[in-house]
């Protein structure tokens, strides 16, 4: 690392403003498109001179290597991926944060859309996707959060997530969606993810899904169905015949 460090320094000690400005951007590209991560967000000042800057720009790759989770203010696109292999996907505008919680991590919303496709994990390590007016369990399943100003809609892709707002929550499986504003429209899933990069994937899952609920409903006895009764006879005799 020192010998890194040094080489570093001994090739951007005097750069140019090209250099400066173009070191700056690549950091910050990085960062947006979730190559690396950083447990705390991050944010670059830029000082007066420009070995100032470049020193900047060291301290956030340094402690990028070192972390395991993804802060972003704003997602221009791109796909997020947690230590235990959860994707978070952004839309293009999307200001999102990923952040380790006492009893497991939370990804929280601010506004935009993304899609979590989240790796199954234990109970007491539990994965949460919040916005300003609901909590969404999120661990083993693929769900789609959107927030704007008019509220928040989530919809469920695979698996079971509970939907919490205030002190309501509720149950959505495939194919349901719940919105914290009764006036906000509720699109169409498939309108819903379209710009997503693997909105396909993501389609022929919800088909699938779709199928199995369909089939198990068929399978199971329906409520209040009549099961015909055996033959019963109210009396009976027996006589030799001719």
């Amino acid at each position: 690392m020192k010998n890194t460090l040094g080489h570093f320094l001994d090739r951007f000690f005097n750069p140019s403003n090209s250099q400066v400005e173009a070191a700056g951007q690549r950091v910050l590209q990085r960062l947006r498109e979730g190559s690396f991560g950083v447990s705390e967000p991050v944010t670059v000042r830029r000082k007066q001179g420009p070995f100032a800057f470049a020193f900047a720009a060291i301290a956030v790759i340094v402690v990028a290597v070192v972390s395991g989770t993804f802060w972003s203010n704003r997602v221009e696109a791109g796909v997020l991926t947690l230590a235990d292999g959860t994707r978070v996907e952004a839309h293009q505008g999307t200001e999102v944060s990923v952040e380790d919680v006492r009893d497991g991590q939370c990804v929280r919303l601010k506004s935009g859309s993304i899609i979590v496709n989240a790796a199954k994990r234990a109970r007491e390590n539990r994965l949460c996707v919040e916005t300003k007016d609901v909590t969404v369990s999120a661990a083993g399943t693929v769900v789609f959060v959107k927030a704007d100003d008019n509220g928040s809609n989530v919809a469920v892709i695979q698996g079971e997530v509970h939907v919490k707002q205030g002190d309501t929550e509720k149950s959505l499986l495939p194919g349901e969606q719940a919105s914290s504003n009764k006036e906000h429209e509720e699109l169409a899933i498939r309108l819903q993810i379209g710009w997503s990069r693997e909105a396909a994937a993501h389609l022929e899952l919800l088909d699938r899904e779709l199928a199995k609920l369909l089939a198990a409903r068929q399978a199971a006895p329906r409520l209040g169905a009549v099961v015909p009764a055996k033959p019963q006879f109210e009396a009976a005799s027996m006589r030799k015949c001719e």
